[in-house]
């Protein structure tokens, strides 16, 4: 090699020192950096979803906030503690703000020093790195409908749906969000309505824990009209932007449905073509079933609920549809029932005596004649005058009308039939044992959910979840809460 060459091997050697050495160390110090930026934004924003869940932990709101940025804190020392990587001056900044309407949004800020290690010889021993995580939670409406029919009494499943549902309303933020609570059997109670300003719902007699304690299982199983009248609640709030949300519980098949019979066109009346003969006490089976009339004579519209009877094949009622008192019993039968035959009759199983035909729709316009669902039947006796109407006295018709008309109401509810102001109510359900492929489908229709044959995907789509046993209630209970609770944020 020539004195000429080793001279330019020691330029190139002391460029390399100069250039090539730095943009190495620089190089490893960036990747260094980008390690603790990417670690510090990961922690930052884990603790700020974190607390936004935890905002519907304590009875007051000032609680609530304190459990947020306590819980931030714990999640920010998991996964990204004090002196990690070897950065220091750690500061961390958590706050809790109204961000919108009804929405409250957790922001984490978190400052360290990350040290150098090749530039510290160019002059930079410190760099300052920042992360900001934010997450929102929306309050949330919520009505639960809880099904007190007597087939959890019998199968034992009362108390434990009693205690999941205790601990699903725990889940929520007290003086935040807002949880209604709907039972029903043959009738049903709005055992605590919808508050019009956030208040407390937990904590104290008369609140939702203590009336869900009181809940006695009882009566047959009236879906549609609990739906409609869970809606009904959200209605009165009638806050569009808010995430809307209706639990539906369920044991069984909705076999019970209430109707406005009015006197006009329902009742069986010389008017209508019937004839004058009166009935008799017990009433005769035949003369029920012929063209004669009852002793039904008042005037009035008559309201109240008609369940089925499998075993006879008949129908029975009428029962006041509303529950006056909790905990609910027995539905006493309506008291404008003077010379009717469902009062005459043992078990008022009768009610076709009164009454020609099934209304079209339930007392809240719930279609009962869904035939591409489940099929009714319809009167065909030759000369009666409600030839072609559906029969009322068919227990498996009655059967069917009950899963037309509830199915009915969750499409209606999605779609805001009587609302000028879409509420956007997303409807979960849960069905507890016993269930086969009907129920199953029946309830995916109601919430919606991806594989119901009528899926809508314009419309919000909700979550049906099975429990096969009452021991799997409280798993139940809480994925939906979960599901609840993830979308609100």
């Amino acid at each position: 090699m020539s004195k000429r060459e080793k001279g330019i091997a020691v330029m190139i050697t002391a460029a390399m020192l100069t250039f090539v050495v730095p943009a190495v160390g620089l190089a490893v110090d960036a990747s260094m950096l980008y390690g603790v930026r990417a670690k510090l934004s990961t922690a930052a924003d884990a603790a700020a979803l974190a607390a936004a869940r935890s905002l519907s932990s304590g009875l007051t709101l000032s609680d609530q906030e304190t459990a947020a940025i306590d819980t931030a804190q714990r999640f920010l020392n998991a996964n990204f503690p004090a002196n990690y990587m070897y950065s220091t001056n750690r500061t961390v900044s958590i706050s809790v703000a109204e961000t919108g309407t009804r929405t409250r949004t957790v922001s984490v800020d978190v400052r360290v020093d990350s040290p150098s290690y090749f530039l510290r010889y160019l002059g930079s021993n410190m760099t300052a790195l920042r992360a900001v995580g934010t997450a929102s939670r929306r309050d949330i409406n919520v009505m639960m409908v809880l099904d007190r029919s007597g087939s959890l009494s019998s199968s034992g499943a009362c108390t434990p749906m009693k205690n999941a549902a205790t601990s699903f309303v725990q889940k929520f933020a007290n003086f935040r969000d807002r949880v209604g609570l709907l039972t029903y059997g043959g009738d049903h109670r709005v055992d605590f309505p919808m508050q019009a300003t956030p208040g407390n719902f937990l904590s104290g007699s008369g609140r939702i824990p203590d009336l869900i304690s009181k809940i006695n299982c009882t009566g047959a199983t009236n879906t549609a009209q609990a739906l409609w009248n869970a809606y009904e609640q959200l209605k009165i709030i009638n806050e569009a932007g808010s995430l809307n949300v209706i639990l539906l519980f369920t044991d069984g098949q909705p076999n019970t449905l209430t109707f406005n019979f009015t006197a006009a066109n329902a009742l069986r009346t010389v008017a209508r073509g019937y004839t004058a003969a009166a009935p008799t006490s017990p009433p005769s089976t035949a003369k029920i079933t012929a063209l004669s009339r009852t002793g039904c004579t008042t005037t009035t519209n008559k309201i109240g609920w008609v369940t089925n009877d499998t075993a006879s094949g008949r129908t029975y009622g009428l029962f006041n549809h509303i529950a006056t008192s909790m905990p609910a019993g027995t539905s006493p039968v309506i008291t404008d029932r003077t010379g009717c035959v469902f009062n005459m009759s043992s078990g008022n199983t009768y009610v076709y005596g009164d009454f020609g035909f099934m209304p079209p729709t339930d007392a809240w316009g719930n279609a009962v004649a869904d035939n591409w669902y489940k099929p009714v039947t319809l009167i065909s006796t030759v000369g009666s005058p409600d030839l072609g109407k559906i029969r009322i006295s068919d227990a498996n018709t009655m059967l069917n009308a009950g899963f037309n008309a509830a199915n009915d109401a969750a499409r209606r509810i999605r779609a805001n039939a009587t609302s000028a102001t879409a509420l956007n109510t997303v409807i979960y359900s849960i069905g507890l044992g016993g269930v086969g492929a009907a129920e199953d489908e029946f309830l995916n229709r109601v919430s919606n959910t991806r594989t119901s044959p009528i899926y809508d995907a314009t419309k919000p789509e909700g979550l049906y979840v099975y429990a096969p046993t009452s021991a799997q209630l409280g798993q139940a209970f809480a994925q939906i809460a979960g599901e609840i609770l993830r979308i609100a944020r």
